[in-house]
């Protein structure tokens, strides 16, 4: 249930809205759907998806970090280990994330999880490593800023070309 103590903003409003329950996020932001999700990687870093942070706000302290456990979990499951990733490892890795990374949105950690098992990161070597993972994220937030930085690029763009064409409508060569 929301925390109606805590100041709402427009965006957490929007959010709740959207995903009105833990149970209605979940079915959206399920590893069930990642393949679905993450064929549009711009979209999951740009679009809109709640932060951890609102969903620590929105459904209680630390469900973010529940969220995380089935993703992490999920990655661990997927690498092929000698050895599964023991709870307290899942949960330790995901209260890390939850607690460091708490600006990212579910999008983009769906799509980093998606890329971790694809291989696109760090790897484990044959027993589950969290330091894997933190370390991946580095990499993965480097991915994040270039495709920010583009779309900020693109945008003042096509202000400059909108500028530069009003600028220019009824003059004469």
């Amino acid at each position: 249930m929301p925390q109606k103590c805590q100041e709402w903003s427009q965006s957490d409003a929007l959010m709740l809205q959207k995903y009105p329950t833990f149970t209605a996020f979940f079915q959206v932001f399920n590893v069930s759907r990642q393949l679905v999700i993450c064929q549009y990687p711009t979209y999951c870093i740009l679009g809109p998806s709640p932060t951890l942070i609102q969903i620590d706000k929105m459904y209680g302290v630390f469900t973010s970090a529940k969220w995380l456990v089935t993703l992490v979990a999920d990655a661990s499951l997927s690498c092929g280990l000698k050895d599964d990733a023991s709870e307290d490892q899942l949960q330790l890795t995901a209260m890390a994330i939850s607690t460091r990374y708490k600006w990212l949105k579910a999008g983009e950690l769906m799509l980093f999880f998606f890329n971790f098992k694809a291989g696109f990161y760090e790897q484990f070597y044959s027993r589950f490593d969290p330091q894997a993972i933190i370390r991946s994220m580095n990499t993965f937030l480097e991915e994040r800023a270039s495709v920010i930085d583009k779309q900020v690029q693109a945008r003042n763009m096509t202000q400059y070309e909108r500028k530069t064409i009003t600028k220019g409508k009824g003059d004469d060569p």
